[in-house]
């Protein structure tokens, strides 16, 4: 029993961390679907994430499409234009949740599930996302920032750098995208 103990305190404070590491933030008040229909700019990514400290130099600013369909659901349609000039595309079907503002996709290709919530918009100006990534029975949180010109505010820069750090992504891990210029508005996308 006594060398049950320390194991039993170092199982609690790894559940204390796992917890500290995905806080459950909710959708902000008052979500309306369809006024985040239309074209966005992905302008920011923060996260703790492996992928992305290796991979944050080569990120560049995407364009999005969010399309609802007549089921309450919405359709993401994404490409991003890489530095060699090559257009990556992606689309998958965001599911509503019984939560408004609250989606959630399985990625066909990564085998991964996604919990995306809005947390903070002004549908005229951005969107923050809270996304938790469950991957092996892992969660990883990432902050998204999405935002209606190619030229992201400052006031929304820094509440976008504030709500990562408020979610314990560490201040070198969140990044406002550059700019690389847009794919053409072609309609053939890799299905996730």
């Amino acid at each position: 029993m006594r060398n049950a103990l320390p194991c039993l305190i170092c199982v609690l404070v790894a559940c204390i961390y796992v917890v500290a590491a995905c806080p459950d933030l909710k959708p902000g008040p008052n979500f309306d679907v369809k006024r985040v229909v239309g074209k966005w700019y992905l302008s920011g990514f923060a996260t703790n994430q492996e992928w992305f400290m290796t991979t944050k130099t080569y990120l560049r600013r995407g364009t999005i499409r969010i399309v609802p369909t007549a089921e309450g659901d919405v359709d993401f349609f994404a490409s991003n234009m890489r530095i060699s000039g090559y257009c990556w595309r992606l689309n998958f079907r965001m599911y509503k949740t019984d939560t408004p503002g609250q989606f959630f996709f399985i990625s066909k290709i990564w085998k991964n599930e996604n919990d995306l919530r809005m947390v903070d918009f002004d549908y005229n100006k951005y969107a923050m996302l809270y996304a938790i990534k469950t991957e092996f029975g892992i969660e990883e949180p990432l902050i998204i920032l999405w935002s209606r010109t190619k030229v992201v505010p400052l006031d929304v820069q820094e509440k976008f750098k504030q709500l990562a750090l408020d979610t314990g992504i560490l201040a070198e891990n969140t990044l406002i995208l550059q700019n690389n210029g847009e794919c053409p508005d072609v309609r053939t996308y890799i299905d996730l």
